[in-house]
This record gives C-alpha cells, structure tokens and sequence, in this order.
C-alpha cells in the first residue's frame, strides 16, 4: 500500500520568501526546504495508478471534504510512502522535484 502525506508552509512572515517559490530560485537565494517549516495538512491512501499530477489535480480540483489546507501549489511536499520507504517531493514551477533533505532535517 502507499499513502502519502501533504506539506504546506506555515502561515507567519518567517515563510514569506519560501512561499510559492520554484525550488530553483529557493536554492540560488541560499534557502533550503525545511522540514520544520511546514505542517501537515492531509494524508491518505493512494489507489493504483495514482500519481503526484493526480493528486495535484485532486487538491485542486476535487477537494476531500475534509480537507482544511489551500490548493497544492508551488513549495508543497508531498511525502509517499511504499514499503517502508519514504520519498518527499516539492511541488515546483512545473511538475515535482524529488527533495531528500525534507526527511532529513
């Protein structure tokens, strides 16, 4: 089974530069993707053939109704586990990044 776990930044001022930001631009102003500045919003199972587009268009398109976050946009993390391992990805300008360094800080 895979499931997966959806990251938005906190709300407050010390994420304004983080925000809705391609992880290019992060990593050239010299900031990283940081575990500790996110919060869970959402987790689930994943159905066969679900994909990170798929859940891109779920979480803006077809909400779940409970469901408390905004839209997935640019600087989310979305986390899929699968067999015990666990692989983070930044939802970017175009597409998903994969970003080990989320589990590891």
């Amino acid at each position: 089974m895979r499931t997966y776990k959806l990251y938005q930044l906190k709300k407050g001022d010390e994420n304004h530069f983080h925000r809705f930001i391609s992880l290019d631009m992060l990593k050239s102003d010299g900031l990283k993707v940081e575990f500790s500045r996110y919060d869970k919003v959402y987790e689930g199972n994943m159905a066969d053939g679900d994909t990170l587009e798929k859940l891109f268009y779920k979480f803006n398109m077809d909400h779940p109704a409970d469901f408390r976050g905004w839209s997935m946009s640019v600087s989310d993390v979305v986390v899929i586990t699968e067999d015990g391992i666990s692989k983070a990805y930044y939802c970017d300008s175009y597409g998903f990044t994969e970003v080990p360094e989320f589990l590891n800080n």
